[in-house]
């Protein structure tokens, strides 16, 4: 595996390949972690995101996006 490929099938990533993967900001991931409202587990210094939480919340703030819902960013971290 070469150093920039992500394993998409890891439960947990590091802040940095989770927001690749995503397309979300580091920043908005870091302030979801710091705020505990994206699930996550902390490896030495390294915070470690729980994929599969984190991209349901996305895709269910996505959906009631489309339904006209009032739901932004914000609210989709709150879900994990």
């Amino acid at each position: 595996m070469n150093k920039r490929a992500v394993d998409l099938t890891a439960p947990f990533l590091p802040i940095n390949e989770a927001a690749r993967v995503s397309g979300m900001s580091r920043t908005f991931i870091r302030r979801g972690v710091q705020q505990g409202t994206i699930a996550h587990i902390r490896s030495g210094t390294t915070y470690m995101i729980c994929m599969t939480k984190f991209l349901a919340a996305l895709e269910d703030a996505a959906e009631q996006n489309l339904r006209g819902g009032t739901g932004g960013e914000q609210e989709s971290a709150t879900v994990c």
